[in-house]
């Protein structure tokens, strides 16, 4: 961690299939030939409207349309993605 900086802690409860992405903010800040952003909100519909896909297939779907979003302009930020799903919690004799 930073020495100094101060970070929000915030918690939320995971139902079973429920799927968790973290990215950085080079994702929402991709931007196209004339400047414009990616933006949460794009990233929010890409998610919302997937909601049987797996996360890799969630990172993919997203990739993909940044990629269409960027077209040929640079980028002056990395990408970088994790999606979970969360099955729910293991059983007593289940092997995790």
């Amino acid at each position: 961690m930073t020495e100094g900086v101060k970070f929000r802690v915030l918690e939320t409860a995971l139902a079973p299939g429920d799927c968790l992405l973290l990215y950085t903010d080079g994702v929402t800040e991709a931007m196209n030939p004339a400047g414009d952003l990616y933006s949460d909100e794009r990233l929010r519909q890409i998610v919302a409207h997937r909601p049987g896909f797996t996360p890799e297939q969630i990172i993919n779907q997203i990739m993909s349309d940044v990629r269409t979003h960027a077209g040929e302009a640079d980028q002056s930020d990395d990408i970088t993605m994790l999606a979970i799903r969360y099955c729910g919690p293991v059983q007593a004799g289940e092997n995790g």
